[in-house]
């Protein structure tokens, strides 16, 4: 396993709402003993959950100051942390903020070193948004040179675990394909029971949940790996083994990754 850190939220104590914008001098006292205490374990560390929905209800430029704070505090303490973006939900969620994108970009490379992409949905939908959508705000804005992480993405099993596999593999591949400095699938362990295989928003795991419940040891014996855990284990066992080459693309429908080194090449 690899580490990063994702701090979002207020105690009850700082804030009336648990995502009000954080006081900020109490905010860069509270990242900076973090950053000093962790220094030598976390790799990398994401500011906020989801900034450019409910997860922040401050405005845009109220996060802009929280991602600059967190930033230089982390900066100070840890030189060497990488520190993204606040996780932005994707951008056609309903309840995106007008012009939180273009103030993140913007904000590249004084407030993070990546910027981070949360996106659940199927692969046409995270090819559109990611070679289209954000690819035009980052020519708007001038930033067509910011480092790309997705630290969570994945989709559910309604279609079945063989279309969740398929699913992954197919982002996974894209992610490596563009060069993206991590992907994480969200997440491990489903979160519906044995009578609910394939419920929608709570079968995003790799791994069967047989009672819905988080007890992990008293269910221990009874979780099973899905397809999408045995596509995962392939392709970050090949992926990581190789660097990008080229990507052939028909109609946006019909994709070809070639990645490779002097000896050896994956076409994909």
């Amino acid at each position: 396993f690899r580490w990063h850190i994702k701090t979002t939220g207020c105690p009850s104590w700082a804030a009336e709402d648990r995502f009000a914008p954080p006081p900020l001098d109490a905010w860069r006292t509270w990242i900076s003993a973090l950053a000093s205490r962790h220094s030598d374990s976390i790799e990398f560390w994401e500011v906020w959950n989801e900034p450019n929905i409910g997860f922040f209800k401050g405005t845009v430029e109220e996060y802009t100051q929280v991602q600059r704070v967190a930033h230089d505090a982390i900066k100070d303490a840890s030189p060497d942390t990488i520190v993204t973006s606040g996780g932005y939900a994707g951008m056609n969620h309903h309840k995106s903020k007008p012009g939180a994108f273009e103030a993140a970009f913007l904000e590249y490379p004084r407030a993070y070193d990546w910027f981070a992409y949360h996106m659940h949905d199927d692969f046409p939908q995270f090819y559109s948004d990611v070679h289209y959508q954000l690819a035009a705000i980052q020519q708007r804005t001038g930033k067509t040179d910011v480092p790309i992480v997705f630290t969570e993405t994945g989709y559910d099993t309604r279609y079945g675990q063989r279309f969740q596999a398929e699913t992954l593999l197919k982002k996974m591949t894209y992610a490596a394909a563009i060069g993206a400095k991590s992907y994480t699938w969200y997440n491990l362990m489903d979160r519906a029971g044995r009578d609910e295989p394939n419920r929608a928003g709570k079968t995003f795991g790799l791994i069967t949940n047989p009672t819905g419940t988080g007890d992990f040891a008293s269910i221990e014996d009874d979780l099973r790996p899905k397809e999408s855990f045995v596509a995962a284990a392939t392709a970050i066992a090949q992926l990581r083994r190789f660097s990008p080459l080229a990507i052939w693309s028909e109609n946006d429908g019909i994709f070809a990754f070639l990645f490779g080194r002097d000896d050896e090449q994956l076409l994909v």
